[in-house]
């Protein structure tokens, strides 16, 4: 869905859809007013895929299109349409004359900025909607799921303090929302959106994805590296709390990228290699040429914290 491409010195990483959720972009494409709501645990995809589509939609002025709202604990709906800057306006009107102040409240624009959902409003055109993606909608209060539908089901707004109207887009913005699930949803927001489940990708897709980031990588090193990536999975699997955060396809792209480096010093001058270097030459081979995941090479990389480091090297009776 998305090729390797670098626009305004941003790099875009390829995107490679399962064929399931390619159906649940294309359902929510075709009902239009129904959000679609991602879940899955972090680093499976949610997030890069709503620019991914905004990409595959629009090309490199994908970014006039695309809007991206990040939610925190304080997120309000409303912070989605437009904040009131009251404090700037208290700071002007005491240091403008009369007339000044007159004029500012009768342009009461100047003290609006608009949000993420507005701006998305603004930029949808007949025929050509804009993309927002409400990333992680877990982090926010109990009250903000059911507050946000009532913003997108009406689609248009007055700004409270000037009173004014904030008329509907032209055409609805394409919605995409994630969820962690870390906390529960209510049902009725649940019913007003398309819901699919990002599974963690398989091994043929795994493989796709690192061919897609790495191309002309060997494939003898990529196969090896997914196997291993797998089981190393299932072995946390079943010794880390589930609480705890998975490697994930984010750490994969990590390691293998180290991988690919240092398999490229094969064909360099072994004279002119750091002892470093050669140390990461050795570490590849005896990997390579192991049966299982033992001699590691790079963990560092892939396994990002000591719960899961204690849990491997216990496995695999300290082979790393």
């Amino acid at each position: 869905m998305l090729t390797p491409k670098t626009i305004d010195g941003k790099k875009l990483a390829p995107y490679i859809p399962s064929s399931s959720l390619k159906d649940a972009v294309n359902l929510m494409i075709l009902l239009k007013k129904r959000p679609l709501l991602l879940m899955g645990e972090p680093g499976c995809g949610k997030t890069r895929l709503a620019e991914a589509v905004a990409y595959d939609l629009y090309g490199e002025d994908y970014q006039n299109y695309y809007f991206q709202w990040n939610i925190k604990s304080t997120t309000k709906a409303k912070d989605g349409l437009y904040r009131y800057d009251a404090l700037k306006r208290l700071s002007d009107a005491q240091i403008e004359s009369k007339q000044d102040q007159i004029d500012k409240l009768e342009l009461g624009g100047a003290y609006v900025k608009r949000g993420e959902l507005s701006k998305a409003f603004a930029a949808s055109e007949k025929g050509k909607p804009a993309i927002i993606l409400i990333d992680e909608i877990d982090k926010a209060s109990l009250d903000f799921p059911n507050d946000l539908l009532n913003e997108l089901e009406r689609f248009e707004f007055e700004i409270e303090e000037t009173g004014e109207p904030i008329p509907p887009p032209d055409e609805m913005p394409l919605i995409f929302i994630t969820s962690n699930g870390e906390k529960e949803l209510p049902p009725a927001f649940l019913r007003r959106c398309i819901f699919h489940q990002i599974n963690f990708p398989d091994e043929t897709l795994l493989v796709q994805i690192l061919n897609s980031h790495f191309s002309g990588a060997n494939d003898e090193y990529i196969t090896k590296a997914v196997q291993d990536f797998i089981a190393i999975r299932k072995k946390l699997d079943r010794t880390i709390a589930i609480s705890e955060k998975k490697i994930s396809t984010s750490e994969l792209i990590d390691w293998f990228s180290i991988i690919d480096e240092v398999a490229k010093m094969k064909s360099a001058d072994k004279e002119k290699l750091r002892d470093s270097d050669k140390r990461f030459l050795e570490n590849l081979d005896t990997w390579m040429a192991s049966s299982n995941q033992e001699k590691l090479p790079f963990y560092q990389v892939l396994l990002k914290n000591m719960e899961a480091r204690q849990a491997l090297k216990a496995s695999l009776h300290d082979v790393i």
